[in-house]
């Protein structure tokens, strides 16, 4: 799936926070977007899929995407 049909998943104002991320971690790719979709909150999320499990993803690893994504924001 190409970054932005996953960033089209997000609502407007996450879909900024996303982008930032990725220029933040210079990391443009699709895998990198799914992981930042896989963490985004349900009401963050478009109304047309909410389902955003993602395969081979542990809930150990999605905690330390979301740690890492607050710390690139906070900073």
């Amino acid at each position: 799936m190409a970054v932005f049909e996953i960033l089209k998943r997000m609502k407007p104002l996450r879909q900024i926070e996303a982008t930032e991320l990725m220029v933040a971690a210079n990391n443009y790719t699709s895998a990198y977007a799914t992981a930042l979709l896989a963490g985004t909150p349900s009401n963050e999320l478009t109304g047309e899929r909410k389902s955003k499990k993602v395969r081979g993803v542990t809930q150990e690893a999605m905690a330390r995407m979301k740690e890492l994504a607050r710390l690139i924001v906070t900073d």
